[in-house]
């Protein structure tokens, strides 16, 4: 007996469709699966943006108004670092000027600061920690 071109097509869009229902019943227990490891990842893994103990250095990124000329940034930048060398717990400061490390854009408006803090053995007041209380 000759099947149609329309039962063949029945067929097999009945097969495929069989086989995709059992698929997707297999990535639907693969999903909830990750979806249970990742909450319990989730749950284990510290919920704040910064850490308790700071990892001894800080970036900071400084930005003039758009048509700030390189000269002013460079004078912008040095009282910047002026205020950081008087900073305590503050070891030495690195800075780049006419580059924005948070945009990757090389701007005559533009700075960035390495700061390295001194080694935690040598922080020992609280101004010079990362729990600093700002309350009397």
């Amino acid at each position: 007996m000759v099947q149609s071109h329309f039962e063949r097509a029945s067929q097999g869009y009945v097969r495929r469709s069989g086989g995709l229902i059992r698929k997707s019943a297999l990535a639907l227990v693969l999903l909830v699966a990750c979806g249970l490891a990742g909450a319990f990842f989730g749950s284990r893994v510290p919920s704040s943006f910064l850490p308790d103990e700071d990892q001894g250095y800080v970036y900071v990124n400084m930005d003039l108004p758009n048509a700030a000329s390189l000269e002013r940034t460079s004078a912008a930048a040095r009282q910047v670092e002026e205020i950081l060398a008087n900073t305590p717990g503050v070891e030495y400061t690195t800075s780049v000027v006419g580059f924005s490390l948070l945009s990757f854009v090389r701007t005559t408006y533009n700075g960035f600061f390495f700061v390295t803090l001194k080694p935690w053995t040598s922080r020992e007041t609280r101004a010079e920690q990362f729990q600093e209380s700002s309350s009397a």
